[in-house]
């Protein structure tokens, strides 16, 4: 890799970090925010998936790893509801 990719990954990394960590009001850019940065970095460097020999093995258990990381990370999230402001 690129030391222009590396700077570009860790800076969406962060800032995706820096945007889902700790208490924050809900809107619209917390939905948009990771599938806009998803969106980019997967039309600019996915062109060819190769899916010869173990390739489609790695990247089936690589959607399973993802899927299983994103429904624990789902079921350990919260919404909170305040009484006084009426606002998620």
């Amino acid at each position: 890799m690129t030391t222009d990719l590396w700077i570009s990954t860790i800076a969406i990394f962060a800032v995706l970090v820096y945007s889902s960590f700790g208490r924050k009001r809900f809107n619209m850019i917390r939905i948009l925010l990771p599938f806009v940065f998803l969106s980019y970095f997967g039309f600019t460097y996915l062109k060819d998936i190769p899916t010869d020999g173990n390739n489609l093995w790695l990247l089936a258990a690589s959607i399973l790893i993802g899927a299983v990381f994103g429904t624990i990370l789902i079921s350990l999230s919260r919404v909170d509801f305040d009484i006084n402001t009426q606002k998620i």
